[in-house]
């Protein structure tokens, strides 16, 4: 009978600590910031490991201590208004002393205290814009936080605390994840401080080591990214999930209060929506589903969001890109002179694209290639959730469409500085790229041909699906096999694109080289295909639409190809020849068997064991040395 009582005790203990999760403490660290307290506290932490303290509370002091420039704290900051972290930045971002949080304080009622560290040498430049390295948040409660709780928002306004338990987890599909799955384990758990004015309130105080960098192309990146990977079937997709949901609960209140801080303005404005809507579905909460959309500006209405502001459509009911910030705020438009770079304004005729204009900037391939995972991520759970219907911005849709349609907008010339503008979404090892391919590209990726593959509705069923070729310069049913009417998302008539094809290649931690070097090639034409890996890492085989363990391999351009290549650790590479071989593979593979014995050998079910079987066990056990 003691065993029994035993086991009732140590669940009991287990429901009270799953319940409360809260400790004694009289200091917290997280981060590199430790605040101290008076005495011994409860304490306790959110779903995302940011901590909570019972109050009143009186904090002694914070480390790193303020230096009389750096190491600021602040508490409940209002968006959009002055900051006190850091003097360095006061001619971009204006420094405000009387808000800065002095030591020892005691704190009552909800609040949050945001204590930063700085760059031990800052002097603004673009390689070093924000003036904060790292940024924790603590938040003071008046009564102990039952576990599984998301921090409330940072900002000031009402506090809400929302649970794990309000979270509809079902509403994610569990897709099979590729091969090249960004690591983001180490991304989005700092608060992103992005609460400041427009532009450089939204770079210069955001903690740069949880991103690498606190330029806004980098967020939106990141919330594309994350976004996609909580789709697939991935180990800590759970976590991930909350990552993002709690970006969202921070977002909304500032998108409340922060006026026109995160309109469309060169590179900024953008991944801040898509975060707020995301929480909304997933917690089911209306007012995150319908965050404010427009800016009372003096001139006119603008969009609030950067995604929404730039994509609108012409007289032709074309789909462009540009910003009437300047017209909303100044009451002049392109090809005005006074248009500046940053501004990208639209043209007011809607004929050209704002790199065109005079004095035009080139901001269109930095913010357009970031948007591309929250796109595919809102459009898969669009039959679920109606996510396309609450983001309420078809152009910005129909403008992604069509820029991973146009390689010539992706090189634009500017391949020396924008080295990662090849392909849709511009991540490097080409994730959202592949995801894009596979799930908005021709297969269909709601398994029905209904408009997604050209902008119109075909009818028809999904095998039929075909890039859209655009071969006679018509969409009259080259394109899907089917006739859909209409016209061209752009004018391929007389340029030569009925015998060009698209070849596009993704390479995780590794690179390929083309000969020819170039991404449209004629019919017929024979391409050579070289994989290099990355230092410590080694070929193992090609994938997509050609499959080979040959290098350099052949390839024959007789359609538009995605082909994949693959890369392992070299740590396998038993004959020393920088490369992951069929004898590495063989030797993989005898100690996949001494360690797993009842492990089958056959790992792709055809009933025998081949060599792709050796490639599996490579890329499986070949990352795990």
């Amino acid at each position: 009978m003691k065993k029994p009582k035993l086991f009732l005790v140590l669940i009991a203990l287990v429901f009270y600590s799953a319940a409360v999760s809260a400790a004694m403490a009289s200091s917290i660290s997280q981060y590199g910031i430790t605040w101290t307290f008076d005495q011994e506290y409860e304490t306790g932490q959110f779903v995302n490991g940011d901590y909570w303290v019972l109050g009143p509370v009186t904090v002694t002091s914070v480390t790193p201590v303020w230096d009389g420039n750096k190491n600021g704290s602040m508490l409940d900051p209002v968006p959009g208004a002055d900051q006190s972290y850091d003097t360095r930045i006061n001619d971009w971002y204006r420094y405000n002393d009387s808000t800065r949080v002095r030591f020892p304080t005691t704190i009552n009622g909800i609040k949050s205290l945001i204590s930063v560290r700085g760059v031990d040498n800052y002097n603004y430049s673009s390689s070093q814009k924000s003036a904060v390295h790292s940024a924790a948040v603590l938040t003071i409660v008046n009564e102990a936080v039952p576990a599984g709780t998301f921090r409330p928002a940072f900002v000031a306004g009402s506090k809400t605390f929302y649970g794990t338990s309000q979270v509809n987890y079902g509403l994610l599909p569990n897709l099979p994840a590729p091969p090249n799955v960004p690591d983001l384990s180490g991304v989005m758990k700092m608060p992103w401080l992005y609460h400041g004015p427009k532009t450089f309130g939204e770079e210069l105080i955001f903690p740069f080591s949880d991103t690498g960098s606190p330029y806004p192309l980098t967020q939106t990146k990141l919330v594309s990214r994350m976004s996609l990977v909580i789709l697939l079937d991935v180990p800590n997709k759970r976590e991930l999930t909350d990552r993002l949901i709690q970006l969202g609960i921070d977002n909304y209140p500032m998108a409340l209060q922060n006026k026109n801080a995160w309109v469309a303005d060169g590179g900024y404005g953008g991944g801040h929506k898509w975060p707020i809507l995301f929480a909304g579905i997933m917690l089911d909460d209306s007012a995150m589903k319908s965050p404010p959309q427009f800016y009372a500006a003096p001139y006119a209405p603008i969009y609030k969001f950067a995604e929404d502001g730039y994509p609108f459509y012409n007289q032709q009911n074309r789909v462009m890109f540009g910003t009437n910030q300047c017209w909303a705020f100044y009451g002049y438009q392109a090809p005005d002179p006074r248009c500046s770079s940053n501004c990208m304004c639209r043209d007011g005729a809607g004929q050209q694209y704002p790199e065109d204009l005079p004095g035009g900037g080139h901001y269109r391939f930095i913010t357009s290639l970031a948007w591309v995972g929250e796109v595919l991520a809102s459009r898969i759970l669009n039959q679920t959730t109606g996510a396309m219907t609450l983001w309420n911005q078809p152009a910005f849709y129909d403008y992604t469409d069509e820029w991973t349609t146009r390689p010539d907008w992706w090189v634009n010339n500017s391949t020396a500085y924008y080295s990662d503008i090849y392909g849709y979404g511009g991540d490097g090892d080409g994730f959202m790229t592949y995801m894009w391919n596979l799930y908005r590209g021709p297969t269909c990726y709601d398994q029905i041909q209904n408009g997604d593959e050209t902008g119109v509705d075909c009818g028809g069923s999904c095998p039929v699906c075909v890039v859209d070729s655009c071969l006679n310069g018509i969409q009259d049913g080259d394109e899907t096999g089917v006739d859909c009417g209409g016209s061209c998302s752009y004018d391929c008539a007389g340029q030569g694109l009925d015998q060009n094809f698209l070849l596009q290649i993704t390479a995780l931690n590794g690179s390929v080289s083309r000969s020819p070097d170039k991404l449209v090639y004629s019919s017929g034409e024979l391409v050579s295909l070289t994989a290099v890996p990355n230092s410590n890492y080694g070929f193992v085989s090609w994938g997509g639409d050609v499959n080979s363990i040959q290098n350099p391999v052949a390839i024959t351009t007789d359609s538009n190809k995605t082909i994949n290549a693959f890369f392992s650790l070299v740590c396998f590479d038993r004959t020393n020849d920088s490369e992951v071989n069929i004898f590495d593979l063989v030797f993989v593979a005898i100690q996949m068997f001494s360690q797993n014995p009842d492990l089958g050998a056959d790992l792709d079910a055809d009933l025998s064991v081949t060599i792709s079987d050796l490639v599996l066990m490579g890329i499986e056990f070949g990352s795990k040395c």
